[in-house]
């Protein structure tokens, strides 16, 4: 957006100055609009198993493993645009370069160890959920650091061919490596618990605990230096179950 800039021709008093436009003069503001789409594309692949063993019928104790491995391709076909980070040195200002979308994946690997144990003599449940989060990875298929355009300040825009992408002419809007990093979370577990009282009636009533340890492991990320929460914070329900 262009803002006219103006000269003070006159004060006055308890009063608006007079002013005038300054014949050329300019401040260009950047202005971005952002517009719904529908041109991205994602494509999962993975594997879910279970495995459940016979109850150990002496102690009436269940098992349950359960694990999935999930892998996602995500891709959009809009370009995106991006204010250099760099002053170029020939015009003086920042330009704004169009690039190319990347290509993300994202893997997941996950299991879970579930134990059921029951003790008829009292009519209770105990079950415990040991959650294991294996492997979380982000990685860039195709990441494109050469602009294939750019904006100067008033909204020119100017192609650049592809063969001149990598020209040092455009080294302000060439992007860093750095842009493309990331930092996955490493392997981190956590344990839940539920308790259900069972009635000759057939009315059970149940208390549960997620993250019922308070374990919550943190990892500072090397790319942001933040550092984050792998797990919720401990949190408690009740439920109850009547049987007409």
């Amino acid at each position: 957006m262009a803002l006219q800039q103006y000269r003070i021709v006159q004060e006055l008093e308890n009063q608006w100055p007079v002013t005038e436009a300054i014949d050329g003069d300019f401040v260009y503001l950047p202005f971005k609009k952002s517009n719904y789409n529908n041109n991205r594309t994602e494509r999962t692949k993975g594997i879910e198993w279970t495995l459940t063993p016979p109850q150990i019928k002496a102690t009436k104790t269940s098992f349950r493993l359960t694990g999935a491995y999930m892998t996602t391709k995500t891709h959009t076909e809009t370009p995106y645009l991006h204010q250099s980070d760099v002053v170029n040195s020939t015009l003086g200002y920042q330009r704004y370069g169009l690039y190319e979308q990347s290509i993300r994946q994202y893997d997941l690997c996950t299991a879970n160890l579930t134990l059921i144990q029951r003790i008829p003599s009292i009519r209770m449940v105990f079950t415990l959920i040991s959650e294991f989060n294996i492997y979380t990875k982000h990685n860039y298929i195709f990441a494109n650091r050469y602009a294939i355009g750019w904006y100067d300040n008033t909204g020119k825009y100017t192609d650049i061919p592809e063969a001149n992408r990598y020209d040092s002419q455009y080294d302000d809007l060439t992007r860093s490596t750095q842009t493309y990093e990331q930092d996955d979370p490493p392997f981190y577990s956590n344990f839940h618990i539920q308790i259900r009282k069972e009635l000759k009636s057939g009315h059970s009533f149940s208390f549960f605990a997620n993250n019922f340890w308070w374990y919550n492991p943190t990892y500072k990320n090397s790319i942001s230096l933040s550092e984050q929460t792998l797990n919720n914070k401990i949190s408690f329900g009740f439920s109850a179950t009547f049987k007409l």
